[in-house]
């Protein structure tokens, strides 16, 4: 499965533009997560991807663009934006997603979740002093003893070097950030960023030829 790519919280120049490479060479699931609050700026984003990449794309805040947008793919939950079974009634064919981080949380998510998240498992690469919250041992135990059968995907510090490993700790996939867009963030080079994605994906390849 390839990774899930989270976008950066701002806005980076030619964010869009690079994202439909990122989808052209493999990218399956995209969490548009801004730190803004403008939805006109969310709707130029959104507008600035082809359609056929729509029902790819999980959005974090302004549910309401799923009106202007019925393609997008689905919605992501919080404690500020809360799952409840209207959605459900509502949005039968979209993808939920839940953010967790403690173990807890996770055994008592409602069963429509598609797919959570538990964070942070390494120490953050796009956030300062947001350091890894489990232990190897807290995961490998959890995972052979918990209930929930929800997918975990594992976020927080995830690169290609610890990809297999935190997989091989029982997590359905992993989320990239700041391995992708800080770099980019720094130098501009769209090569750079998409050479990147592409080192995931080699290792992905070399993974499932096991």
């Amino acid at each position: 499965m390839k990774p899930i790519l989270f976008s950066p919280p701002d806005f980076l120049p030619n964010e869009t533009k690079i994202l439909c490479q990122l989808f052209e060479k493999g990218l399956q699931k995209f969490h548009l997560r801004k730190e803004t609050q403008d939805m006109k700026q969310l709707q130029l984003y959104i507008e600035n991807i082809p359609q056929i990449f729509h029902n790819q794309i999980i959005i974090h805040n302004h549910f309401s663009l799923i009106e202007k947008y019925p393609d997008l793919g689905g919605f992501h939950f919080n404690r500020h934006q809360v799952f409840s079974a209207d959605f459900i009634k509502k949005y039968p064919t979209k993808i939920f997603t839940q953010a967790c981080h403690h173990f807890a949380e996770i055994e008592g998510l409602d069963k429509k979740i598609n797919y959570c998240f538990l964070s942070p498992i390494y120490k953050s690469i796009s956030k300062e002093n947001y350091l890894s919250a489990f232990s190897e041992k807290e995961l490998q135990d959890f995972f052979a003893t918990r209930l929930n059968q929800t997918k975990i995907v594992a976020l927080g510090g995830i690169t290609p070097e610890n990809q297999g490993k935190t997989l091989a700790l029982g997590f359905e996939n992993v989320a990239v950030l700041g391995y992708i867009w800080d770099e980019y963030r720094k130098n501009g080079e769209i090569s750079t960023l998409t050479a990147r994605w592409e080192e995931f994906l080699a290792d992905e390849r070399r993974l499932n030829r096991r």
